[in-house]
């Protein structure tokens, strides 16, 4: 009985399909949300400045749709939508992630509800993980564009802006890492979300109302990421004065004071043991430190687990600041007007480990004076040995190889030889490259050589400090001869009664 009624159904259906085929279509699809119904996409771009790279436009949206994985424009004339780079370092397009439809009509499989956005930035973040990308290169580039193209140039804790990440591979239930830091909501109270995380999500659609992509001239970052070179410039020092206020405002430090000098604190940077880079005979630097210098106010200080607002009250109030090479160099921001940055290089020969920090004071605009310090050589520097040797990649290196390691701290040019003896490629990954960046950069711990680190101490507060307004009474350096040794040894005793050991993720 059953059948039949459903067999007659189905006739009566298919002779309606017969008579008015569309309304039949209609019947077997979700209607769509009213919303969507009739919704096109358009876009404009701002002009191009003179000299500009066409690539390097920043243009507006209207109307788009994240659905199911992708970024949708609704309209025909999706394809004369020019190149707009989302990521000035790789050069990833907006027309990577597009996806068009003619017509939302078109649209499969039908979104039965729809979230809207009123206004959202595009963008793409390769290295979203990571706090110095994020923290000194990315959100003062957004800043940037929003600054000079939506008018948007101060912290609002009530601003109604997403930031939408285009990078592929964020899942939901990924650890965001930098990308949920603080940092963040000096842009936007609102978390940063990911079109990665609506795959396989065919239910609801997210409408965007308003949207900007592209970097446009401008890039914060050291030039070996903003590429192309020739086109790229920083932002404008008002631009940066802005973002330094911005950031002031949402964090709550007082981002425009000048250096105190006197009595001047020396804040010393270190990293936790089983991280890299950590500073292993630290007691030795802390007692060397105080004795030289007992009128200041010498600070040890672990950045691990601390808030952004805790680590930018530290630097705030630093006179010197010393730090071995990371990613915590994107707190320079903190430091007040006229500050000293002593940065431990290890890798001295490797001119991105300089010009990461120049550029980026450069670019801050608040006249803190850097210094780096060469703390190179295999005595200075020892690996992490249990780490290193179960390295399939050092496993396949000869035995001359892996003692220029070893005793003379070197990678040798015989390992500018691909990863893969089967890439092809113009610029394969060397294992030279893999030998100084995974092994001399984050397989390894530093011993800090004081010999090197009390001189330039002693020249700052000789002639530096002197020299600056209101700095007459500057505490003179307390020099005893500094009778140091050739070769560092972890020192053993008690942490300092001044050391202030507070606990950032990765830096």
């Amino acid at each position: 009985m059953h059948r039949r009624h459903a067999a007659a159904s189905l006739v009566a259906l298919v002779f309606a399909c017969s008579v008015q085929l569309g309304k039949c279509v209609l019947s077997f699809q979700h209607q769509l949300p009213a919303e969507l119904q009739g919704l096109r996409s358009n876009y404009t771009c701002a002009p191009l400045e003179a000299g500009q790279h066409p690539d390097h436009r920043v243009c507006f949206f209207k109307n788009l749709l994240v659905f199911n994985g992708s970024l949708v424009y609704l309209g025909p004339d999706a394809r004369s939508i020019p190149t707009i780079n989302t990521e000035y370092w790789l050069g990833g397009e907006l027309q990577d992630w597009l996806t068009n439809f003619t017509s939302i009509d078109l649209l499969e499989p039908r979104p039965q509800h729809v979230v809207t956005i009123n206004k959202a930035v595009l963008t793409d973040w390769p290295f979203y993980h990571n706090y110095f990308h994020v923290f000194a290169e990315y959100l003062p580039s957004l800043h940037n564009v929003l600054c000079k193209y939506w008018n948007d140039c101060t912290f609002d804790p009530h601003t109604d802006l997403d930031i939408l990440l285009l990078t592929p591979g964020i899942s939901s239930n990924h650890s965001r890492d930098a990308v949920s830091t603080d940092a963040a909501r000096c842009m936007t109270a609102k978390p940063i979300s990911a079109i990665s995380t609506t795959v396989n999500n065919t239910h609801t659609a997210v409408l965007i109302k308003d949207a900007i992509a592209g970097w446009g001239p401008e890039c914060r970052a050291d030039h070996w990421h903003c590429l192309p070179w020739k086109y790229r410039r920083p932002p404008s020092t008002e631009i940066m004065e802005l973002w330094r206020q911005r950031v002031g405002d949402c964090i709550g430090f007082d981002w425009d004071r000048s250096v105190q000098s006197s009595p001047p604190t020396i804040v010393v940077i270190d990293r936790q043991w089983n991280a890299s880079r950590h500073i292993i005979n630290i007691n030795h630097v802390m007692a060397t430190l105080e004795s030289n210098y007992p009128r200041a106010q010498v600070e040890l200080h672990y950045l691990e687990g601390l808030n952004l607002k805790q680590q930018a009250m530290i630097y705030n109030r630093a006179s010197i600041v010393l730090w071995v090479h990371g990613a915590s160099m994107a707190n320079l921001i903190f430091l007040p007007r006229r500050a000293v940055g002593l940065h431990i290089v290890p890798r001295p020969h490797i001119q991105e480990n300089l010009d990461w920090p120049e550029e980026l004071v450069r670019d801050l605009s608040h006249e803190v004076k850097l210094i780096h310090i060469n703390n190179t050589g295999p005595d200075l520097l020892p690996l992490k040995t249990s780490r290193i040797t179960l390295d399939w990649t050092y496993r396949g290196l000869n035995e001359t190889e892996k003692l220029a390691i070893w005793e003379e701290g070197e990678c040798l040019d015989s390992l500018k030889r691909p990863m893969d003896e089967n890439d092809t490629s113009t610029s394969p990954d060397t294992v030279h490259h893999y030998c100084e960046e995974f092994w001399f950069k984050t397989n390894t711990d530093i011993v800090l050589n004081m010999t090197a680190v009390i001189p330039v101490i002693d020249s700052l507060f000789q002639d530096y400090f002197p020299s600056l307004p209101g700095d007459s009474q500057v505490v003179p350096a307390h020099i005893k001869g500094h009778v140091g040794l050739t070769k560092m040894i972890p020192q053993s005793g008690s942490v300092p009664s001044k050391v202030k050991q507070s606990s950032h993720g990765h830096r």
